[in-house]
């Protein structure tokens, strides 16, 4: 085994057991502190604002690393690779985003929580900030590991400072979506400022290869991700808000080793 290849499998069992610890600590503090009511809030936004996600990434994580590793070596190329599957998605984006326009116009229940709604929709703009492709296909996993666990430990740190009762979950789901955003932002930013890329303009047969080579892995991964976040969601529209928190929480998978953890968190926050 290679030095970058040590190295790589490192940051991704770094980043591997930090996403696992991280929502495990947040979990019981949450549910505690804003109650089954309003975690459920927070949950249905986030499940909600899933599909424009999915339609944002469009299977781009993977087709568009499979060009960056056929390209790398070719700065052109690359840029081609880059600036096609970026302007794709901000294409998407905006679609996406009229979509959830109109449905928070058109539904009583969206209308009814449109802040966490917006808040929530953040996730679709650092969608396509955050080039996890073009990290993927040049082997710099320590970019990912490290724009993935800080903001995350800052989120954990600040929900603990500022989150501390039931009215706190808009600010709860706030600190969330700024965390994952200003991580993309930081993204775009060191791409730019290294000059990893250039500028390139794609034109119309650059962004229709790019949807074509994204379309048959979109197709294949978009049923299993909206049958689980359907749902939180169906939940949402024929129950109430604490029955999407009880069932939200109870449906995370975690190792039996983070179960325990999970459990002697809990009860610390549980009521005595």
């Amino acid at each position: 085994m290679d030095n970058v290849l040590k190295k790589n499998f490192s940051y991704l069992f770094l980043l591997q057991n930090v996403n696992y610890i991280i929502p495990l600590l947040l979990l019981p503090y949450l549910t505690r502190t804003l109650g089954a009511d309003n975690f459920g809030k927070i949950a249905f936004a986030q499940a909600f604002v899933t599909y424009f996600i999915l339609l944002t990434d469009f299977g781009f994580n993977t087709s568009s690393t499979q060009e960056i590793v056929r390209v790398r070596e070719d700065k052109i190329a690359l840029s081609r690779v880059f600036w096609s599957t970026t302007i794709t998605k901000l294409l998407f984006a905006f679609i996406s985003l009229l979509i959830f326009l109109t449905l928070l116009l058109a539904i009583p229940k969206l209308q009814q929580m449109y802040l966490l709604l917006i808040i929530a929709f953040t996730g679709v703009l650092s969608t396509v900030l955050f080039p996890l492709w073009l990290f993927q296909g040049l082997e710099k996993m320590s970019h990912i590991t490290w724009f993935n666990v800080i903001p995350r430990i800052l989120v954990l740190v600040s929900t603990f400072i500022f989150v501390k009762q039931e009215s706190d979950y808009t600010l709860a789901l706030a600190i969330q979506t700024a965390g994952t955003f200003l991580s993309a932002l930081a993204c775009t930013i060191l791409i730019l400022s290294q000059k990893t890329i250039k500028f390139y303009s794609p034109g119309f047969i650059d962004i229709q290869r790019t949807i074509v080579e994204g379309w048959h892995i979109f197709a294949s991964g978009v049923a299993t991700n909206l049958y689980t976040t359907t749902n939180t969601v169906v939940l949402g529209f024929l129950s109430n808000d604490s029955a999407v928190g009880i069932f939200s929480a109870s449906e995370k998978n975690y190792p039996r080793h983070y179960f325990i953890i999970f459990v002697c968190f809990a009860s610390y926050f549980s009521p005595h």
